[in-house]
Order: structure tokens, then C-alpha cells, then sequence
């Protein structure tokens, strides 16, 4: 689905392909850490190492086989708690 009218689609374009490297790094830094911080305040009832399993989970479940997936669980376990 595209809302986003086309022009204005190339304004924002432009606008962000005129920063430099570092700033455009940036912004998708802040945009994955609000991401993430999305996804905690929707799971409220968890806490610590239960909690990243579930970020973990959320954002990377799909791209790992079951047998990896479960190996970065117990690290998490482990080494996060």
C-alpha cells in the first residue's frame, strides 16, 4: 500500500540523501532503538532475560532454524541474567 504521495516521497528522499554517512547511520540507529522500544512497552508483563528472549524473539525469530534460535536463548540465558 502507498499513502505517501510521490512528490513528497522524493522531497524526503532528497532531503535525507543530502546528510552525510554518518547522519543517515544515525537515524537508523534512533529508528531501530524506538523500534525496540515499541516492542517492550507492548510486553509489559515481562522482565530481564525473559524479556530480550522475547525482543530477540520478535525481531530476529524468523531468521534463524529452530536449533540456532534455541543455542542464542541460552546464551541469553546465561550471559544476560
Amino acid at each position: 500500500m502507498r499513502d505517501t504521495p510521490l512528490d513528497f516521497e522524493r522531497l524526503m528522499q532528497r532531503r535525507i540523501m543530502k546528510k552525510t554517512a554518518v547522519e543517515r547511520l544515525a537515524m537508523g540507529c534512533d529508528m531501530h532503538d524506538a523500534a525496540k522500544e515499541l516492542v517492550r512497552a507492548s510486553m509489559p508483563e515481562l522482565t530481564g532475560v525473559r524479556l530480550k528472549i522475547a525482543v530477540f524473539e520478535r525481531f530476529y525469530g524468523h531468521d534463524f532454524d529452530e536449533g540456532t534460535r534455541n543455542k542464542i536463548k541460552e546464551h541469553l540465558t546465561r550471559y544476560c541474567a
